[in-house]
């Protein structure tokens, strides 16, 4: 999460807030899909829950967005972004390669959704989608139909002071 902190903030700045959360939302769910897919390929169906291949999504668009910008892994160690996303890739990649070999023996780490996080930022950034421009639609239906609910008012009248001595 370290990564979301230091990558999103950045991001969110260019994208915008709510560009960002569905951006953030939809390649969780990507991710998890990639994950599902895989594991139903390898009759595996061990449940997954997390955050990071959303995580790993922001963390491959700021390395598309900014690629030789220097990080300090550590505080010690300055290595360009597109390196460091091509390790954290490859460390990804590896035990998938494994697997799909029948070498490779199942870890707790959900490494197909670290990739498809991995791919979604890619066809994010590639294709330059903006999920906000998509949702505005729902989004603007779901205020209008809340407003159309709303707009049942209850109109009371005043009574007057003479129709309350009258009624006491």
């Amino acid at each position: 999460l370290l990564l979301l902190f230091f990558f999103g903030r950045r991001l969110e700045s260019m994208y915008g807030g709510r560009e960002f959360a569905w951006f953030y939302c939809v390649s969780a769910i990507f991710a998890g899909i990639c994950f599902l897919a895989f594991g139903l390929y390898f009759r595996d169906l061990t449940p997954v829950i997390g955050a990071s291949g959303a995580v790993m999504a922001v963390t491959i668009l700021y390395a598309l967005h900014f690629p030789r910008e220097s990080i300090l892994l550590w505080g010690l160690i300055r290595v360009e972004m597109r390196w460091l996303a091509a390790f954290i890739l490859i460390l990804d990649l590896h035990p998938v390669l494994l697997q799909l070999s029948g070498n490779g023996f199942p870890d707790q780490v959900a490494h197909t959704a670290h990739l498809g996080g991995a791919l979604f930022a890619w066809i994010y950034y590639s294709n330059k989608l903006r999920l906000s421009t998509w949702t505005r639609s729902v989004e603007d239906a779901v205020k209008t139909r809340t407003a159309q609910q709303r707009t049942k008012l209850k109109i009371y009248r005043e009574e007057s002071e003479a129709d309350l001595e009258g009624e006491v």
